[in-house]
């Protein structure tokens, strides 16, 4: 539509005005220039924000003319996934990317003080760039021929809550990216090595708080949403989005060293600009198409014009840092980053050092399905085996490094020794844990051993920062600093509650679960019921599974319906059915059927209608949950004529062609409905064909469908040939159902989810620290005051 590509080219050429409005303002010394720069940076925004708002003012009004509407809103979709048809698809959420980059830009140019004038032009090359690619890819371009009455909505997998909440999160983290990247560009470009880092410190950490949440938030909607019983998956796309989170936080531990002597200036200024980077990367692998074999998550290509402009972005995003970085080497200061090695320093060193490897071997395993396409003519996708045996002595030190660390002084400076002695609570607290664990481990069982090692070091980093933690949190001042110990105990927390889940979960797969019929499987005693109304029914459906365990007894819905989606029906059954417990988790998730048992598996008593069955004139057939009614039976012209003429059925048999229609009364669930199977006649090849229509219920993928069953010969040539007929279901319920489910338990699985939380909460209490002392959300921008260099 018009008005929306106006407001795209508006924020586009306020963009450039904006870039050009600060360079000549900076070059001149003009104040009144560098407001209107400002000014035109908030009009930039402006656009975006008008252009974003517009789509979802043609999406609310399913203006289907637009191609994006149509594809992605329905008329029948609720306002919450109206809203989230905005970044449903492609070119939506590459505008929800814009929208967040938009608003944070105009945030840097009123908040990054006397540098605005050389780093904003900077921010304001990517975002011509990224506007430049929605015009190209844009969700305000018109459809192809006829208007559709209705849109095709949202996959309804994806008519999920966290789909509302979710993406514009990681989008917003998405967006922060970019500005540890420009920061560093500043830095390179007008050789301010040791400037550029404290407005980089602040953005930084908002980016690694913003994205850490965004992932957080994928991870929870795959365990408690799609079913497959986990929350991380290593797959592709969500790696794109880990990769960029790691290098921030490698940059987090980088930066302190810069700060307290000096050091790691050019380790800084390299990690920087990846962390926007490998995001683009990120991007370029998740909408070019190369993914589509690979992940669940990626989206359809963006065509041949779109392809080589996000591959010629990726590769200035990577190359054009790097370049100036080799360009200045000769010129940068190169300070030790340590004196002693018994220093914070060094355990940041090894620190940063350590995320920035485990940043790299994710970004190998994500880019698997390109690198072996050179070779093979698929590619394959790395395995999870990969990630986890390359990672785990990693981890292992990252853990002790994150106890141990905290209390090392700056400069090797203070008695270490003294300070190492408060660790002894932390060892204890992890030696007795570990201890439980161990023997939990023998009496239960435990899957790997050696995950106990993780569980222990996990355990005396979350400890020893606690015992850090609680002493500042009484004074106002000094809880300004505990971000960082926050966040290293949400780390913790999250490999302790990693470690539990791969040593202790149990599982059970396929478990048939017949009707009425108690199974045991992990010390529970669970009973399919049935389920809640019938498989068409998308809002309400669920299977009925009762758990008992202990006494305690409850009732698992995991969701299960059949809705038209490609042009098919198909089977969705999210989200699963999770009780909740101090221990933590028991997981069932729909994994097949509903079936019908054969008699021999299961005894049975009623007439099973996909069986065959006998109906008379105005007489009830209950027939598994079926209840049927011959209403009447009705027949071509041509037939009811010689019918009336001969008074006998075996006389229409000489007719060309016969069509009988019978005319059933159906009853299921309390749902009645008339159904009129066909059966026609064929008398010069002497074919019997039968036409079966649908009637309420089914299994799995397909309705049941009634069916005439045509009389033999001998049947016709009686004279009540048509006082009964013989009917006949496909894939019709049997009066025994059966459901298979998968289910697990996942111990301690609450760990994460708290240790997620936490480690966000640290980033943005460290975040709004770092802000005030840069001006981000005070009055001091571009001050260079003295400040303690801790990432907290």
């Amino acid at each position: 539509m018009v008005l929306g590509y106006t407001f795209l080219y508006l924020a586009l050429a306020a963009t450039a005005a904006a870039s050009l409005l600060f360079t000549q303002g900076r070059r001149e010394g003009q104040a009144h220039l560098l407001d209107w720069a400002r000014k035109a940076a908030v009009a930039a925004a402006g656009g975006v924000i008008a252009a974003a708002g517009y789509l979802m003012f043609l999406i609310a009004t399913h203006q289907f003319q637009v191609s994006y509407v149509a594809e992605y809103s329905a008329k029948r979709s609720s306002s919450w996934f109206l809203f989230a048809a905005f970044w449903g698809g492609q070119e939506g959420s590459l505008l929800l990317w814009a929208f967040w980059t938009a608003i944070l830009g105009a945030l840097l140019a009123y908040r990054s003080g006397n540098r605005a004038g050389k780093v904003w032009p900077i921010f304001g090359m990517v975002q011509v760039f990224l506007l430049g690619l929605i015009l190209v890819k844009c969700p305000f371009a018109l459809g192809a021929g006829p208007v559709p009455a209705d849109g095709k909505g949202l996959n309804p997998l994806l008519e999920n809550y966290w789909m509302v909440i979710h993406p514009p999160i990681l989008f917003l983290g998405f967006a922060s990216t970019l500005f540890p990247w420009v920061w560093a560009m500043y830095g390179l470009i007008y050789r301010d090595w040791d400037g550029w880092i404290k407005p980089a410190f602040a953005w930084t950490l908002f980016s690694f708080a913003a994205l850490g949440l965004g992932l957080s938030m994928g991870g929870y909607w795959a365990y408690e949403t799609l079913g497959w019983g986990g929350f991380w998956a290593w797959d592709p796309v969500e790696n794109s989005s880990l990769v960029p989170w790691l290098f921030l936080t490698a940059l987090l531990h980088g930066i302190p060293i810069q700060r307290s002597n000096g050091g790691f200036k050019v380790t800084n200024l390299l990690i920087a600009p990846l962390t926007f980077a490998t995001m683009f990367y990120g991007t370029f692998l998740t909408r070019s198409g190369l993914l589509t074999d690979f992940s669940v998550h990626s989206f359809s290509s963006l065509g041949k014009d779109g392809f080589y402009i996000l591959l010629a972005g990726v590769l200035a995003a990577f190359f054009v840092p790097l370049g100036l970085l080799l360009w200045r080497l000769r010129g940068i200061p190169k300070p030790a980053a340590y004196e002693k090695v018994v220093s914070r320093e060094f355990g940041y060193s090894i620190g940063s050092a350590i995320l920035g490897v485990i940043g790299l071997i994710v970004a190998v395993g994500m880019s698997a399905p390109l690198i072996t396409k050179l070779w093979t003519e698929k590619g394959a996708a790395a395995q999870a085996q990969f990630y986890n045996t390359a990672n785990y002595p990693l981890v292992l030190i990252l853990t002790l490094g994150m106890a141990a660390t905290p209390y090392l002084s700056w400069r090797g400076g203070g008695n270490t020794a003294a300070s190492l002695k408060r660790l002894f609570p932390a060892y204890a607290f992890a030696i007795v844990l570990t201890l439980g664990m161990t023997g939990a481990a023998m009496s239960l069982g435990v899957r790997q051993p050696w995950m106990l090692l993780m569980f222990a070091t996990s355990v005396f980093a979350v400890f020893s920062n606690l015992i850090l933690l609680v002493p500042r949190l009484p004074k106002r001042e000094s809880r300004r600093t505990v971000g960082g110990f926050v966040a290293h105990i949400g780390a913790g927390m999250v490999l302790m509650g990693v470690a539990t889940l791969v040593a202790f979960t149990r599982s059970a797969e396929r478990v048939l679960l017949v009707k009425n019929v108690p199974q045991q499987k992990l010390g529970y005693t669970m009973t399919y019921l049935g389920q809640t109304t019938q498989p068409y029914d998308r809002e309400n459906n669920a299977l009925r599974i009762q758990v008992v365990k202990n006494g305690r007894m409850w009732e698992a819905n995991p969701r299960y319906y059949v809705a038209p989606w490609e042009n098919k029906d198909t089977i969705f059954a999210n989200p699963p059915a999770i009780g909740r417990f101090g221990w933590g988790d028991f997981y069932v998730a729909y994994s097949g059927g509903p079936i019908g048992l054969d008699p021999k598996e299961v005894k049975q008593t009623g007439i099973n209608p996909n069986n065959g069955f006998t109906v008379k004139a105005e007489q009830n057939v209950q027939a598994g949950e079926y209840l049927f009614t011959l209403l009447g039976l009705d027949l071509d012209d041509r037939a009811k004529k010689t019918l009336a003429e001969q008074h006998n059925p075996k006389a229409m048999m000489d007719l060309p062609e016969v069509t009988f229609k019978a005319v059933v009364g159906v009853t299921y669930r309390g749902q009645t409905a008339i159904a009129e199977p066909l059966f026609r006649y064929d008398q010069k090849t002497g074919g019997r064909y039968s036409i079966p229509v649908p009637i309420p219920g089914g299994w799995d993928k397909s309705p049941t469908m009634l069916k005439f069953v045509p009389p033999t010969p001998e049947e016709m040539n009686t004279p009540e040939a048509f006082d009964k007929i013989n009917l006949q279901t496909l894939n019709a319920p049997d009066p025994t159902e059966a459901v298979m489910v998968d289910v697990s338990t996942k111990p301690m699985v609450w760990l994460i989810w708290l240790g997620t939380l936490l480690y966000t909460a640290g980033g943005f209490i460290a975040y709004r620290r770092r802000a005030r002392e840069n001006g981000l959300l005070g009055d001091n921008a571009g001050s260079e005051a003295k400040a303690d260099p801790s990432a907290a």
